[in-house]
């Protein structure tokens, strides 16, 4: 028994590939049992997935005919084809992948000096251990958002999370930001302090202008599913785990089972 899954990105291009495992063509034949289970799941999991992308998926289940060729069977029992192939599913909701560098603005920055200096959480996926690590780095106007700097990457190797030097360049560059503390107008009262949330206006690596605000991207789902995911990796790193178990994931990879992974689009209003 297998499976085919047909993703569908964005742009309308479609692709097919298949996933599941089990028997295959040419195999030699095994006892089978029955399986009465009224419903069955079926997981396909799409290791070609872009960063900083948008998938639909579809799915099908695809088993092999035990009657293929076989005269012994019933009247209108199907002998021809080799393989059984049921219908697609109906299309997933949108599964984005983040880019495997993602920037989201935080806070105003600390400096009473400026109003024009953000605080942003820098979320970077590292090839070479395959963990997700959670950076806050400063930027104002004119400056890359995320440096080369210390982080704390977690382990399954079970003796605590490991201090490390990662590459945190987004090639994001901000063009203007505000946030901070402002005194109220000189309206003939009392000029008490209030915070202004942090909005930066970003280029992005492909020329696009994004904006970036305190208010979206502290709510936005992706990201603080990646923050989770990145402190409970930290804290399981005193704990050895079996291979294959535990560690922070990429942002986003994308599965299909007939639904939508967690995870939605990135937040940010192109211009």
């Amino acid at each position: 028994m297998g499976g085919e899954t047909e993703g569908m990105g964005r742009s309308g291009g479609m692709s097919s590939r298949s996933g599941g495992g089990g028997s295959e063509a040419g195999a030699a034949e095994e006892a089978v049992t029955a399986n009465t289970e009224a419903t069955l799941m079926l997981r396909s999991l799409d290791f070609t997935a872009e960063p900083n992308s948008t998938y639909r998926y579809r799915v099908r289940l695809v088993v092999k005919n035990p009657n293929h060729d076989r005269s012994d069977v019933n009247p209108g029992v199907e002998t021809a084809n080799e393989f059984l192939i049921g219908p697609w599913s109906d299309p997933t909701e949108f599964v984005s992948v983040p880019a495997d560098v993602s920037t989201y603005a935080q806070l105003p920055g600390q400096d009473a000096r400026r109003d024009d200096v953000v605080k942003f959480q820098v979320v970077r996926w590292n090839p070479a251990t395959g963990q997700t690590v959670v950076k806050v780095d400063d930027a104002g106007p004119g400056f890359l958002i995320g440096e080369n700097g210390p982080v704390q990457e977690p382990s399954a190797e079970g003796g605590g999370a490991k201090n490390v030097t990662i590459d945190f360049n987004s090639r994001s560059i901000v063009l203007d930001a505000i946030g901070g503390n402002s005194r109220i107008p000189d309206i003939g009262v009392e000029r008490n302090l209030f915070t202004v949330p942090a909005v930066a206006m970003v280029v992005e690596p492909d020329g696009a202008i994004v904006v970036r605000s305190q208010g979206a991207d502290n709510g936005d789902d992706v990201r603080r599913d990646m923050e989770s995911n990145y402190d409970q990796a930290i804290k399981d790193s005193g704990k050895k785990r079996e291979a294959g178990g535990g560690g922070s994931r990429r942002p986003g990879g994308a599965s299909s089972s007939g639904g939508q992974r967690a995870g939605g689009r990135r937040s940010g209003k192109r211009r």
